[in-house]
């Protein structure tokens, strides 16, 4: 067996921008098939795994696939979590009542509001005892606590009480959950254009086929 033309390129740099690129196009379609409406919670507890992948990491898929072919960075919109009016859970501590946690508003994907990959995750997407949770927050509890990558300890209240509620009451951990896919809409959404980009460069990210001698 002979490899086929093209090889891989010998600079290491070079690879790795291509890698990148293979993992982004298959990680979007991914997520098409964890957001789908018939998934489950365990499915779409996946979608952290490739928002991670996507967005957070050092080395963020995002940035890394689009510099070979130096593609413009991507624009993120949605419409972020105004304070909601609190109801009735739990009584502060100077007597008012304030909402324990609230996530995946209806209007989250939205288009209102435009942003490139930092503001996005730093954009507001629920609210703990009136205090925000971002986008980052978000990702980083269902990849790196509730086991998305990996289930870890909780690193801050906001992180104790999803863990503690969803352990006791699946219907919360099933409600809180429907904010992955609609993060994972405004991502879709978001690279789409550096996908395009990708399938109709020349040299398209693959992998060397081969053939029999």
């Amino acid at each position: 067996m002979i490899p086929v033309e093209p090889m891989y390129p010998e600079n290491d740099a070079e690879i790795g921008q291509r890698l990148s690129e293979w993992l982004l196009l298959h990680t979007l379609e991914d997520l098409r098939v964890r957001s789908a409406a018939d998934t489950d919670v365990y499915t779409r507890l996946g979608i952290s795994a490739l928002l991670r992948k996507l967005l957070v990491e050092k080395h963020a898929l995002v940035d890394s696939a689009r510099a070979r072919l130096r593609i413009p960075a991507p624009t993120f919109e949605y419409t972020p979590f105004d304070e909601p009016e609190f109801r009735p859970f739990e009584p502060a501590p100077d007597g008012s009542f304030k909402l324990i946690l609230a996530l995946a508003r209806d209007d989250f994907t939205e288009p209102t509001v435009r942003s490139q990959k930092d503001g996005f995750l730093a954009a507001t997407c629920g609210y703990h005892y009136g205090e925000p949770v971002t986008v980052r927050d978000t990702i980083r509890y269902f990849a790196n606590t509730h086991g998305g990558v990996h289930a870890g300890e909780p690193r801050s209240d906001f992180e104790r009480t999803v863990q503690r509620m969803s352990v006791s009451l699946d219907i919360a951990a099933e409600g809180w959950m429907k904010i992955l896919p609609r993060l994972a809409t405004i991502t879709m959404r978001a690279l789409e254009p550096v996908a395009d980009r990708l399938r109709a460069s020349p040299s398209r990210p693959s992998f060397p086929t081969i053939r029999p001698e």
